[in-house]
């Protein structure tokens, strides 16, 4: 499996998807990255 690098995320979707597993994944994705986000602003202040 290749490296993507420390600040890469690799997606990696099923080939056959609805577009409510596809809403949700991105709800979750959008939510994971909103948390992420905020940890790294009250670290870097």
């Amino acid at each position: 499996m290749p490296v993507t690098g420390e600040s890469t995320l690799r997606l990696s979707p099923p080939l056959v998807i609805t577009t409510q597993q596809a809403d949700f994944a991105c709800r979750v994705l959008e939510e994971c990255l909103r948390q992420q986000d905020s940890t790294l602003r009250r670290t870097a202040a």
